[in-house]
């Protein structure tokens, strides 16, 4: 059967955490290909984005260009209205029915999902590759009732604890950013001034 990874995430912005975790979730499943997935509006981000949606797509789309295994879908940030990732899961179900799809969630985004928009209909439709992050344990036998069945795979990955909000606060101070991000992103940022006063 064939297989696809899903990774969603608001990519504000997108760093090397991302993109050793997809490689590395790539690796190990046996993936053909990974679509990065932008959200449009996440509706469990109270206090909105710092970077566009537009944004936040073109830095995407810069940060995957030189691997061929990743591929960009806009489908959120071009669809009206609220993200919500069952809906996406659902078109590409029905896209690629013949497709096993796997959703990359780290341990600290687990934790979220019993939150998520119709998940009890989510985690019927895809299995879940969950990243192990630092300081956040996963413990299946104390998973919230309503994601099972809940099909996953634990992968260990790549311990990088980079975190898009403290790269957001070290633009904005001046602090250097280099070695955190793709040098395309960092570029990106840079030429469109983004972060200057996001806090």
């Amino acid at each position: 059967m064939h297989a696809l990874g899903l990774l969603g995430g608001t990519f504000d912005p997108i760093h090397q955490g991302h993109l050793a975790i997809a490689a590395d979730v790539g690796w190990s499943l046996q993936l053909e290909r990974i679509l990065f997935i932008p959200t449009g509006h996440q509706p469990l981000k109270a206090g909105g984005h710092c970077a566009s949606a537009l944004d936040r797509l073109a830095m995407t789309a810069h940060a995957i260009a030189d691997n061929p295994q990743f591929e960009l879908c806009d489908w959120e940030v071009r669809r009206e209205g609220p993200s919500y990732t069952v809906d996406t899961v659902a078109a590409l179900r029905t896209k690629y029915p013949d497709t096993r799809l796997w959703f990359i969630i780290g341990t600290d985004g687990l934790l979220t999902l019993p939150r998520w928009h119709r998940v009890a209909e989510l985690v019927q439709m895809c299995s879940f590759a969950v990243v192990q992050r630092p300081g956040y344990h996963f413990d299946p036998q104390r998973l919230d009732p309503v994601l099972r069945p809940f099909d996953f795979q634990l992968i260990t990955g790549p311990a990088l604890d980079i975190s898009a909000s403290e790269l957001r606060e070290r633009v904005e101070r001046g602090a250097p950013v280099r070695y955190f991000l793709p040098a395309a992103v960092h570029s990106y940022i840079e030429q469109h001034n983004l972060y200057r006063d996001c806090l």
